[in-house]
């Protein structure tokens, strides 16, 4: 494993409070409307409330990518690439699609 972020921890907000998550922990992002599931390696699902723009903000743009609109990748979490570049597998199993620009 990769630990190649700075040390210091990213303040998500959630309904009930904030908790702090190492980037590393991180497999990927998703939205819905305007919040957005972050999903970690602990097989832990958040449900925060901000936009996953916002929170693409807080990211470091060198170890993650947003494939698509809705989906945000921690390009470290990467088994596979489809052929063509259309959908990515991380190392959970999960498939997800990438846009076509």
């Amino acid at each position: 494993m990769y630990y190649c972020y700075t040390n210091k921890p990213i303040k998500l907000p959630l309904k009930d409070g904030n908790i702090l998550i190492h980037p590393d922990e991180i497999i990927y992002l998703s939205s819905k409307n305007k919040t957005a599931a972050v999903y970690l390696e602990n097989n832990e699902k958040l449900y925060v409330v901000k936009s996953i723009g916002k929170l693409e903000e807080l990211l470091d743009e060198a170890y993650f990518f947003r494939c698509h609109c809705k989906h945000i990748v921690n390009l470290q979490k990467i088994r596979k690439i489809k052929k063509g570049y259309t959908a990515i597998k991380l190392n959970n199993g999960t498939a997800i699609l990438v846009s076509r620009y």
